[in-house]
């Protein structure tokens, strides 16, 4: 299981969507509303000024190939947000996001609750 977390670091408001997978058409198509999960938040939470970003390719176009700016790279650009990405492997710099990942990748949470299957963990 993926959680996408959309987090505001001044207010603390939280968009989160669930997934079985991390691929770009996943994220492009996951939401409330099968809708884009970015488009999802910012109809929530409003179009942020600037956006720090995780690393990962689906975010940032992938590694493989350079200077190839990915699909929510270009999205952002196109309405005018200032994306700012963490360093490599430095994951101490996107914390509270990986406050929020700790949550789900602890074994203690899965541990204390057992779901039959992916609906069960949405809910």
């Amino acid at each position: 299981m993926y959680a996408f977390h959309t987090l505001n670091l001044r207010t603390c408001a939280l968009h989160q969507t669930l997934s079985v997978d991390k691929t770009l058409e996943t994220a492009q198509a996951h939401g409330p509303s099968k809708g884009h999960l970015v488009l999802e938040a910012w109809k929530t939470r409003g179009i942020p000024r600037f956006l720090q970003l995780d690393n990962d390719a689906i975010f940032c176009g992938g590694y493989k190939v350079k200077r190839i700016l990915g699909y929510f790279v270009r999205l952002c650009l196109f309405v005018g947000v200032e994306l700012i990405f963490i360093p490599f492997k430095e994951p101490q710099h996107n914390y509270q996001v990986e406050q929020l990942n700790g949550l789900w990748g602890g074994q203690a949470f899965w541990r204390r609750h057992h779901f039959r299957g992916f609906g069960d963990v949405r809910r």
